[in-house]
């Protein structure tokens, strides 16, 4: 479980006196000193719990949609000739699967971690930021190569 471990191991820093610190994952930019090993534990298991449920319902919301687009083109007539519509298809049926179960797991989870930073002191020390935009260069670049490549095998000949 190594990666799990480090996708969780980014919520946690170690502060000033050796004592762990938690970032807050949703965008706050409050931290949490956290005391206890107990609380370390419980903390982290909740965390692991909630990436293994949006890994699963992510993987299988995508596989579930594109099964039920493939049936809903099939059962509707419609060949692989009209791809834009097949797309279109497929974005909504995994809209539904996706984003009902997503959306479910996303407020579990903004309670979850609410109730575990009640109980928690708020930490005044300034954290070391993340930087996050080269991940969105290279994630936005790496989009745009894709889509130049479809475009380019779906050109008429």
């Amino acid at each position: 479980m190594s990666f799990l471990d480090s996708v969780v191991n980014r919520h946690f820093v170690n502060g000033p006196d050796s004592q762990l610190i938690l970032r807050r994952p949703v965008g706050s930019k409050r931290s949490y000193l956290i005391r206890s090993k107990p609380d370390e534990r419980r903390i982290k298991s909740f965390l692991k719990m909630f990436y293994i449920g949006h890994i699963s319902i992510t993987f299988l919301g995508y596989f579930l949609a594109s099964a039920w687009s493939w049936d809903i083109n099939h059962s509707w007539g419609l060949s692989s000739d009209h791809i834009p519509r097949t797309i279109i298809v497929t974005a909504c049926v995994f809209a539904i699967v996706y984003g009902v179960p997503e959306f479910l797991l996303w407020k579990t989870f903004r309670s979850g971690m609410s109730s575990f930073t009640e109980t928690l002191e708020e930490s005044g020390s300034a954290l070391p930021k993340v930087i996050w935009w080269p991940s969105a260069v290279a994630l936005g670049a790496l989009t745009i190569l894709i889509a130049v490549a479809v475009l380019i095998l779906l050109r008429p000949r």
